[in-house]
C-alpha cells in the first residue's frame, strides 16, 4: 500500500472517492486484514485498476462477480465520519476495490457524573442483593449502580 500511494491517489480520484485517501493511508497499517471467499453474484462499488498493469489508474463501478469459482481476496476496513468502508483486494490482481459502506460502529462512552450531596459525608457500602439500605443523618438521594438497588438515607426524625 505505501509503496502505491500515488497510484491509489490516482485511483480514489478516478472513482469520485478522493476523500478515502487519508483514512486509508492512516489505517491501513492498523487494519484488520482478512482472507475471504467471494460467490459469484457478489457485487463491488467500483475496482481501481491499470490496462494491462499500466498506464493511469482506472475506476470500474458497480462489479459483480461472474466467476464459476470463489474469488479470493483480503479484506479489510476503513472508518471515515459515520461510515466504515469494506475494502477488497483480489489475490489474482491485487487491485483494490470497494466492497461495501456500512455505518461506522459507535464508540461507547461511560460518562460518569459526580453530583453533589448536601451535608456532612457519609460512605454506603450496598452489600449483595439488599434493596433498602438505611444510613443515619440528613436525608440524600444516593444511586447505586447494580440491578434495582435503592439506597434510602433517611434524615432527622
Amino acid at each position: 500500500m505505501q509503496t502505491q500511494q500515488a497510484a491509489i491517489k490516482q485511483g480514489l480520484q478516478a472513482a469520485g472517492a478522493q476523500e478515502l485517501y487519508g483514512p486509508l493511508m492512516q489505517q491501513f497499517s492498523q487494519a484488520n486484514i482478512q482472507h475471504v471467499e467471494y460467490q459469484s453474484g457478489e457485487t463491488f462499488h467500483w475496482m481501481l485498476f491499470r490496462t494491462n498493469g499500466v498506464g493511469r489508474v482506472k475506476a470500474a463501478q458497480d462489479l459483480m462477480w461472474g466467476g464459476k469459482a470463489t474469488l479470493s481476496a483480503y479484506e479489510f476496513s476503513v472508518d471515515s465520519g459515520d461510515n466504515r468502508y469494506i475494502f477488497a483486494v483480489p489475490l489474482f490482481c491485487g487491485n483494490l476495490a470497494l466492497k461495501k459502506v456500512v455505518p461506522a460502529p459507535k464508540e461507547i462512552v461511560e460518562k460518569i457524573v459526580e453530583v453533589p450531596v448536601p451535608g456532612p459525608e457519609r460512605i454506603v457500602t450496598v452489600p449483595g442483593p439488599e434493596r433498602i439500605v438505611e444510613v443515619p443523618g440528613p436525608e440524600r438521594i444516593v444511586t447505586v449502580p447494580g440491578p434495582e438497588r435503592i439506597v434510602t438515607v433517611p434524615g432527622p426524625e
